[in-house]
């Protein structure tokens, strides 16, 4: 039997995901840091404006969008790989992950040292909206997915006396000794 070598294509196909699995739902996570990223960094932007001004404001929301285009690339990127089911998939998501780091690591160096040539470009600016996008991507994909629905940690359905459903409680179960 022949070992697959790094880079070849397992021929074995993929299933689709299931519409609860969380590859299937990565999209609605990607949507959640989308809009917790973008109304973190407006929230940045007219702090910036009331407290420094418009050049910090403008500095504010150009950094943060550069690092919104990052992460949304990257996890676009990281869904596409997650589906393979080979060496190559893994690679590639861990590999998906140090690239992201270290492009938001080169975006803000080259955000920073620009910054002495344009005088209109503001360190605290490019901090504060890099800052807020991360912090907003990371709080929506994670408030999102604490709602999502995955079926394995579901309770199941016990229909009622009066076919309403009911919630199963281990608490009225005579066999289990009190609390």
């Amino acid at each position: 039997m022949q070992q697959p070598t790094f880079g070849t294509p397992d021929p074995t196909p993929v299933p689709a995901p299931a519409p609860g699995s969380l590859i299937g739902q990565a999209p609605v996570m990607m949507r959640g840091g989308i809009l917790a990223s973008h109304g973190a960094l407006v929230l940045a932007a007219v702090v910036g404006e009331l407290v420094a001004g418009s050049d910090v404001m403008l500095t504010t929301v150009l950094a943060g969008l550069t690092v919104s285009v990052l992460l949304i690339a990257g996890q676009y990127l990281q869904m596409l790989l997650v589906r393979r089911a080979d060496l190559l998939g893994m690679a590639g998501t861990l590999a998906g992950f140090g690239m992201r780091v270290a492009a938001l690591g080169a975006a803000l160096a080259i955000w920073l040292a620009v910054a002495d040539h344009y005088p209109v470009i503001r360190p605290w600016g490019v901090v504060a909206g890099a800052t807020a996008v991360t912090l907003g991507w990371l709080a929506g994909v994670l408030a999102t997915y604490r709602r999502l629905r995955i079926p394995v940690f579901d309770e199941p359905a016990v229909t009622g006396p009066g076919g309403g459903v009911q919630r199963h409680d281990d608490r009225d179960d005579p066999a289990l000794p009190p609390c």
